[in-house]
């Protein structure tokens, strides 16, 4: 009997140091540059011109939090001016550097886009109201939508309403 309470206790021992040994959670996972397009990962990310910024968090809330700047620093979106992502439902960012927008995806809140408009501001669209814009919607990020979107977005009488037409 003492034999085998010494080997439960190794094995045992054995197998938490190879747990924890191989565990590196959401924030010290190594990745490899970031090239733009699609974030879901807490982190900063800088275009490969370095010409915007994101930096991605979560609140003491379980909130997300994201902000975008330019060169220079100015923040050009933030998302206190949008309503709160729960980081506890999926999420997803993507910059989009050839139209300079930003989609967020959320199966907490739903879909939303940042657009620029005159100069440096950008307003948020939601999709649900703005459906045109689905259909320019990067493939990278309609990938990582759940299948309720992706159904819902292909679905052309879906896509064709207008919000409050419906």
């Amino acid at each position: 009997m003492k034999w085998y309470n010494i080997m439960l206790f190794v094995l045992l021992g054995l197998g938490c140091v190879l747990s924890c040994s191989r565990r590196t959670g959401r924030g010290n996972k190594v990745r490899s540059p970031w090239i733009g397009g699609l974030i879901k990962e807490y982190g900063t990310y800088k275009t490969p011109d370095s010409s915007i910024a994101i930096v991605v968090s979560k609140k003491a809330n379980s909130l997300l939090t994201y902000i975008v700047m330019d060169a220079n620093g100015s923040i050009l979106i933030d998302s206190n001016d949008a309503p709160s992502i729960s980081v506890l439902h999926r999420w997803r960012l993507y910059w989009d550097s050839k139209r300079e927008c930003l989609w967020v995806c959320s199966s907490d809140i739903g879909n939303s886009l940042w657009l620029k408009q005159d100069g440096s501001k950008f307003r948020i669209l939601d999709l649900h109201e703005n459906r045109g814009f689905i259909k320019i919607m990067p493939e990278d990020l309609f990938s990582e939508l759940g299948t309720t979107y992706q159904k819902l977005y292909r679905d052309p009488q879906y896509l064709a309403a207008e919000h409050g037409n419906e």
